[in-house]
């Protein structure tokens, strides 16, 4: 797959919301809309891979907290045209307590060539035994393998294979930006996450999974949440996809 969709969704705000509650309403809302269609909502129940993601409401407010009467945006991006387009019609229908939608838009973009990727919702990851992975407490290099994992399952699943790669063919390095963990309330319970950023080496391969990450997030809840959407940086320019 060499291109993906992606939908700016913009939403009237009913109430102040703040930042750390942010993800938990938009997903909320988008898992709302998905009960409007039959496609989106056998999704939404399946296990596995959903293979979309979303990112948080912008522009970012530096108070931590989301305007009522004001309008916001959301990106929702997928490899999937199906779910684009479903979520298209769906999403533009759709207001509960705390948002109205007010537009939708769509993008196409195709793959392009990927110096590093800095996500832009905390990134979460798990631990074998449960506990959220904590820079601190657990050191970065059980972190770079886990992301590194997640992103060769989120490959191997989308493209219905089972290649084994080597983190060094793929991986230039994987850097924690953030000082210290970022706490995010989702379903009554609080999600420790991370900034980080992803260099990716120049073969094929390694730009295939970094576009992927790209579409689908990187670390966990991705779909769940919002957690680990990024901001690609292209090769030979310092532009970025808005």
């Amino acid at each position: 797959m060499n291109k993906y969709y992606e939908i700016k969704v913009s939403v009237y705000l009913e109430n102040n919301i703040y930042s750390k509650d942010m993800y938990d309403k938009q997903a909320n809302l988008i898992n709302y809309s998905f009960n409007s269609s039959q496609i989106l909502s056998c999704l939404h129940k399946r296990k596995g891979f959903k293979h979309y993601s979303f990112s948080g409401l912008y522009p970012v407010e530096k108070d931590y907290i989301y305007k009522a009467d004001e309008i916001y945006n959301f990106l929702f991006r997928t490899y999937k045209e199906d779910i684009a387009d479903e979520f298209i019609r769906v999403i533009q229908k759709t207001k509960n307590d705390d948002f109205v939608v007010t537009d939708v838009s769509l993008r196409i973009w195709q793959h392009k060539e990927i110096n590093y990727v800095d996500n832009i919702t905390p990134t979460v990851i798990t631990l074998k035994d449960g506990i959220r992975w904590n820079k601190d407490t657990h050191g970065i290099e059980i972190a770079k393998e886990s992301v590194f994992k997640n992103l060769v399952k989120k490959y191997n699943s989308l493209n219905n294979t089972n290649f084994k790669f080597r983190y060094d063919d793929i991986i230039k390095d994987i850097e924690v930006k953030s000082k210290c963990a970022i706490v995010v309330n989702y379903k009554n319970i609080q999600v420790l996450g991370y900034k980080l950023r992803i260099s990716y080496k120049d073969n094929s391969i390694a730009q295939e999974i970094a576009n992927l990450s790209v579409v689908e997030g990187i670390g966990e809840k991705n779909s769940s949440f919002g957690m680990g959407f990024v901001k690609p940086y292209f090769k030979g320019r310092l532009e970025c996809a808005k």
